[in-house]
């Protein structure tokens, strides 16, 4: 993901509707990859910079649209960014794909501009106004419609705790996984990957039982983590780990909050 915590300048936050998920907060660089997803990538203020490739030179935009499967790489370095991710076999998103070209397309800097404003900075930006944005200026009058608080509520969490595993907090995540266990690094990485991978497919209603299940399972083999830690009492972001008296019903909680969405 290109959203990685918190910063002086930057209020990180998120939306999700039945189409997609917006988040937005300060920004980083990712390798080149490819997803589903329609994404929209803008600057709040500056420029990114952007290519197809890592074979390809660097452009700059101040906001980029990426079609479904698209492959892309965007250094959001220093940059405080929102990022939209639209299911193309959404209304929204067919009306989008209909308009866009086949490749990665910088949006032009007036567009820039006037999304600029409509949206407001970081720490200002409300649903009213991402709702205006993506009727009026990405989807040309398609309503993005409301999505069961339920759903909405689970991947406003997990996009929050998948971006843990990749800011200051993730060597505070390394010390929590079980000694016994080989290459912690990875473990981190592995499930904040499959925690942004899960909050994707709950966008979706076709994926969302595969999402649920998936997550079950995830919140079930991430607890003995959360129990190594509690036993060895570490700590996280400077507080002592949830104490096991309360992480295992919190844990029980997350299993069936994910049963509840599926």
């Amino acid at each position: 993901m290109l959203i990685v915590g918190h910063s002086r300048t930057a209020h990180p936050g998120t939306w999700a509707w039945p189409a997609g998920l917006i988040v937005w907060g300060p920004g980083n660089h990712t390798s080149s990859h490819a997803h589903h997803s329609i994404q929209v990538v803008m600057a709040l203020s500056g420029r990114l910079k952007t290519r197809g490739s890592s074979a390809e030179r660097w452009g700059s935009a101040g906001a980029v649209i990426v079609p479904p499967d698209v492959t892309h790489e965007i250094d959001a370095r220093g940059r405080t960014i929102l990022i939209a991710f639209i299911d193309p076999e959404s209304a929204l998103g067919r009306a989008m794909t209909a308009r866009a070209a086949r490749a990665m397309t910088r949006v032009a800097d007036s567009d820039v501009q006037r999304w600029r404003r409509l949206l407001g900075p970081s720490s200002s930006i409300r649903e009213a106004a991402l709702r205006k944005w993506l009727e009026q200026e990405l989807g040309s009058g398609t309503e993005p419609g409301v999505m069961d608080p339920r759903v909405a509520t689970v991947i406003r969490v997990l996009a929050v705790t998948a971006a843990s595993h990749f800011t200051s907090a993730k060597r505070e995540l390394i010390a929590m996984v079980p000694p016994a266990l080989p290459r912690p690094e990875l473990l981190v990485a592995s499930t904040g990957v499959a925690e942004a991978a899960g909050a994707a497919l709950l966008l979706v209603p076709a994926t969302r039982p595969l999402a649920a299940y998936g997550l079950i399972f995830l919140f079930a083999v991430m607890l003995p983590a959360n129990i190594s830690a509690a036993r060895r009492h570490l700590t996280l972001r400077g507080r002592p780990a949830t104490a096991l008296w309360l992480r295992l019903p919190m844990q029980l909680l997350f299993i069936v909050w994910a049963w509840a969405v599926r």
